[in-house]
């Protein structure tokens, strides 16, 4: 949004903090009031499972504050992401077009479904069914810093973590009540965002134990597109350098797309008039902006509840959880239908002109009474399609931590999360009753197929449909499911197994295991091809479970130190092999290295192979099919046509691999928008993703000027056997692909 947001009372405006904890004091007095030596504390800088006692990691990492969090306008993380360079913007309250109402984030544009993301160092759960992790349902006000890690992190936290990973690290040993709320508006005063936040947290046992308590919620106000002048319009690149005006050509008028019409200039495309009587269609005179209609910032409603805690069993014992409940309702809005359909209408048909009747006998006829054309209209008496969210997710965390003795530790957690997601969609229109109402009797004015009480239709021209035709083709509101269940087994060894003159070797080991149960069930509606507004691939029934088993190690072994070229020199070392029930099997590995030359000047430089495990969409999305269209307008557009010379261009023997006779290479000719049945759906013997990282830099800490640092990184980043949809006919005719690959997805 152009509009700087400005917060009317975004401050808390009520707060107690007794005792609240705060980071130590980097230098503590001394009984004589000198100040001992700066005593830095063990920490795990995300990138790593190794406890370092400072945040020297050798690849790019990248700290936001609760400071900077709170200085964010709208109280979103996808927000305060969103403003790092590192991060590309994913969803959030912006996307309607595409969006479904979550938040996501995209590190170096590589997908969000290649970001990781971490909750306190634990894997956060995706909310729909692909890898795509909900920020929403992260507890902002409670925060304490995020860390951002450019590059793969595979061998330290599993798949996904091609592009790199952001962890979320909230508060611990909360003490106190915190009440927070804030309003944000634009300088219109619309886009209103209502925030509330309460936090209550206490020490307990004689502070060997702690919990706290949490409840947030969010109220947001819709903006459409048609509210701002600079969104107000659709444009396109007109490949010269300049934005233009455009829009679709399924308009309120109605086009007929193919044939063309002879209405005695030559042919031409089709449209009406209001008065039904056809017109030439101009491009781009006539095209339908949709832009104004559309969200520019979606309505939410969400609701938060919240706790944490640990206790201290015994000595050098402590158990924890965490657990958490978010209720998101969102909706997003799109223009009214875009029908496009082959249509059949009597050319007795009474709502015909006699001018419209002449032109479909002359030029559309196929059959005594009957006209044939592909027709497209934009339905404007529907509404806009509506898509209403419920989504519930529920994420628990427990675990315990301790010694080994001999300086190990241990952790061991489980993870259990829900997803529960409703999501209704509104004001489709029948294909089916579409066509039947355009099949009138003359003498009577009624359908021919009375069927469903139906209703003549006049969609030639806008503003024809009456409110009767408008309900008879508006499809019943229907619902699709999800339900999602996430399970995670970690055990985490870690400590020095050696020390040698340069400095103790450090060791991590661990396994995990990690379940996916995915059930989406799409409406059965979407699957007759009765709709026109919504498209069923992309909400198509996905079923099936993935389970992996993961082992890991890493190493941090210092191979100098306080020598006169380096005051210290680390290697850092991991590997980790996963087990997929489905995808094959994978290693990962990673290979970094720290060279501090001292205090105020350190290299870095990094090596790693991640992976990406196909996510439950990809492998389980059930087949369907979706009516769509090879060749728009020229025949020349299919390479097995006649006149795109098949036999010329080396691609006869591709042509009758697809089932075209030998005898018609050179002779058939492709019917432009000739109806083709598209089949798409997931691979359950997909392979992961491959994704391969090269990082390089300094850290520069001047001590002229104390608390400034500076850091300079080159990265590059590599995926090999990219998961995605594929294009058989692009990748059958390529002129390199001389061994026919998936030639036989096409039959003709």
């Amino acid at each position: 949004m152009a509009e700087r947001l400005r917060m009317f009372a975004g401050m808390a405006f009520f707060m107690l903090s007794i005792g609240a904890t705060s980071p130590p004091d980097a230098c503590a007095a001394s009984p004589d009031g000198a100040e001992e030596d700066k005593v830095l504390e063990e920490v795990i800088v995300t990138g790593t499972r190794i406890p370092r006692r400072d945040f020297d990691a050798p690849s790019p990492l990248t700290t936001i504050s609760s400071a900077d969090i709170e200085f964010t306008p709208l109280p979103t993380l996808e927000e305060t992401l969103n403003r790092m360079p590192q991060v590309a913007p994913g969803f959030g309250r912006a996307s309607n077009n595409p969006g479904n109402g979550t938040a996501t984030v995209d590190l170096r544009h590589m997908g969000a479904g290649r970001s990781l993301v971490l909750l306190n160092g634990r894997r956060m759960q995706a909310s729909g069914v692909e890898s795509q992790v909900d920020l929403t349902n992260i507890p902002r006000f409670l925060v304490e810093r995020i860390e951002i890690i450019t590059g793969g992190a595979s061998a330290v936290y599993g798949s996904d973590a091609i592009a790199g990973v952001v962890n979320f690290i909230t508060r611990k040993n909360y003490t106190g009540l915190e009440m927070e709320a804030g309003y944000a508006v634009t300088e219109k005063g619309d886009a209103n965002a209502w925030d509330f936040n309460l936090a209550w947290g206490h020490d307990f046992a004689d502070g060997r134990g702690n919990i706290s308590l949490y409840t947030a919620l969010l109220d947001r106000d819709p903006l459409f597109a048609g509210e701002r002048e600079f969104t107000r319009v659709a444009y396109e690149d007109d490949w010269e350098g300049n934005l233009v005006p455009s829009g679709s050509a399924r308009t309120p008028d109605g086009v007929v797309f193919w044939p063309p019409a002879d209405l005695g200039d030559g042919p031409v495309t089709v449209t009406f008039n209001p008065d039904s009587t056809p017109r030439k269609f101009l491009d781009p005179d006539d095209l339908y902006n949709y832009q104004p209609v559309n969200y520019l910032q979606i309505p939410l409603e969400r609701r938060t509840l919240g706790a944490m805690g640990h206790y201290e069993l015994s000595d050098g014992f402590e158990a924890y959880f965490e657990a958490s409940y978010t209720r998101s309702e969102p909706t997003t809005n799109l223009a009214p239908v875009p029908a496009t359909l082959g249509l059949a209408v009597n050319l007795d048909n009474p709502v015909l002109t006699p001018e419209a009747r002449q032109v479909f006998r002359d030029n559309f006829g196929c059959d005594e009474n009957l006209a044939c054309f592909l027709y497209g209209k934009r339905l404007l008496e529907l509404g806009p399609r509506l898509t209403d969210y419920e989504r519930d997710y529920t994420r628990i965390v427990t675990g315990m931590a301790g010694e080994l003795g001999a300086g190990w530790r241990f952790d061991a957690s489980f993870t259990y999360a829900k997803v529960s997601d409703l999501e209704f969609y509104r004001n489709d229109a029948s294909r089916s009753r579409f066509q039947q109402g355009m099949l009138v009797d003359p003498l009577t004015g009624e359908c021919y197929d009375p069927a469903g009480g139906c209703v003549p239709l006049n969609v030639f021209g806008a503003n024809n449909l009456s409110p009767e035709a408008t309900e008879f083709i508006r499809l019943p509101d229907y619902t699709n499911v999800l339900e999602r269940e996430h399970q995670l087994a970690s055990f985490i060894v870690t400590g020095s197994p050696f020390t040698w003159r340069q400095g103790p070797v450090s060791l991590v080991l661990g396994a995990e295991w990690r379940s996916d149960d995915t059930y989406r069930k799409a409406d059965e509606i979407l699957f007759t091809g009765d709709t026109l507004g919504f498209n069923p691939q992309s909400t198509a029934t996905v079923n099936g479970t993935e389970r992996i088993l993961e082992g890991y190690a890493e190493a941090l072994v210092p191979l100098a130190s306080d020598a006169a070229w380096a005051d210290r020199l680390d290697l850092e070392l991991g590997a980790r092999y996963s087990m997929h029930e489905r995808a094959d099997d994978a290693w990962t590995w990673k290979i970094g290295l720290v060279w501090a030359i001292s205090d105020s000047l350190r290299f870095r430089a990094t090596t790693q192979r991640s992976v990406r495990a196909p996510n439950s969409t990809e492998l389980f999305q059930e087949q369907n099919h979706t009516d769509w269209t090879w060749v728009r307008s020229d025949p020349v557009m299919d390479p097995c046509s006649a006149s795109a010379d098949p036999v010329g261009r080396g691609n006869a023997e591709k042509c009758i691999l697809q089932g075209l006779a030998a005898d018609q290479v050179g002779i058939f000719e492709a019917t432009p928008n000739y109806p083709v049945d598209l089949v798409t759906g997931g691979n359950p013997e997909l392979a992961p993703e491959e994704g391969r990282t090269w990082t390089v830099g300094s850290v520069i800490s001047p001590q002229k000027w104390p608390g400034l640092t500076m850091s300079v990184d080159y990265y590059l980043l590599e995926v090999t056997d990219t998961i995605g949809p594929i294009f058989s006919g692009g990748i059958c005719f390529d002129p390199l692909n001389t061994s026919h690959l998936f030639c036989e997805n096409l039959r003709r």
